[in-house]
């Protein structure tokens, strides 16, 4: 048994780990977040990747998606055939050695509520449950919205990542500066897309797009302006970036929100989102 890190996987590499987590998957009926579009658009200066092989099969994988040096979530799998021998363990110690010597302060595992062996695995490391997100797919038309009318603009410059950058410390508490480069970042990527919502010409929110394959559309870092929510602005903007995306020939919208996080929950449903999986959060701090 081996273990390979990477910070970028060749084609050969992804496959692999594509027929791993597909096996995964019909074996234990579960959802696997595994990020694969992220997978296959890794930054070069990093390793975020961990394979474990024996006879030169790919028999486990862990991957480590961090947006900032506060945290980086953690999800994985093992071939069904070799459980209970360790492979897991052995890809947690080299992540966790990896999110040490780069200064992360926690590591959050991400299992979905079903997965009882998962569950055991971060009890036994000392990982402590956080909180619940809900996975969404798109199911039904919705209602369309009444007012609220909203700019859509795409993000471009130095300064729409600055006012994103300082929207996610808001909306999210994480770093301002770390988010900004991230999303200059992205307004790079051709696989994403980002936008400022505009009520006479002041900036409110933000939102971005991730498109995957098989016709994939994924909302994230969705966030309005304190001041400006309760107005119907949320609404209108997802539901024309549904649109949009409809009309480019998306067929699976998704999107994730907290369980806590009600006002949004209900807005997500009211555009025609329903829930399909629920994923925990373990968090484990890495000790300096």
């Amino acid at each position: 048994m081996t273990i390979e890190t990477r910070k970028q996987m060749n084609a050969i590499e992804i496959e692999d780990v594509t027929a791993l987590a597909e096996l995964v998957k019909e074996y234990d009926g579960l959802a696997l977040k595994l990020n694969m579009d992220m997978l296959k658009n890794r930054r070069d200066d990093v390793t975020n990747d961990f394979l474990c092989y024996q006879d030169g099969k790919l028999i486990g994988f862990l991957g480590m998606y961090g947006f900032n040096n506060k945290e980086i979530e953690i999800s994985g799998m093992v071939h069904p055939e070799h459980r209970r021998q360790g492979v897991f363990t052995r890809l947690y110690e080299a992540a966790k050695a990896e999110s040490v010597s780069r200064g992360i302060a926690s590591m959050l595992f991400i299992v979905e509520d079903d997965a009882r062996a998962g569950q055991a695995f971060a009890k036994k490391i000392g990982a402590e449950y956080e909180f619940t997100e809900y996975g969404m797919d798109l199911k039904n038309e919705g209602k369309a919205p009444q007012g609220g009318e909203v700019e859509l603009v795409r993000a471009a410059t130095e300064e729409d990542a600055a006012f994103i950058g300082q929207l996610m410390a808001t909306g999210f508490g994480l770093p301002a500066d770390e988010m900004k480069g991230n999303m200059s970042r992205d307004f790079n990527n051709p696989n994403k897309q980002v936008y400022i919502g505009k009520v006479d010409g002041e900036n409110i929110a933000a939102i971005s797009i991730g498109l995957g394959e098989a016709g994939t559309a994924f909302y994230y870092g969705f966030v309005v302006e304190p001041e400006y929510r309760g107005k119907g602005y949320g609404r209108y903007i997802l539901w024309t970036l549904v649109k949009k995306m409809q009309a480019e020939g998306r067929t699976r919208l998704a999107l994730e929100v907290a369980t806590e996080n009600k006002n949004a929950l209900g807005l997500y449903q009211s555009v025609g989102f329903e829930l399909t999986t629920a994923f925990g959060y373990y968090r484990l701090k890495n000790n300096y």
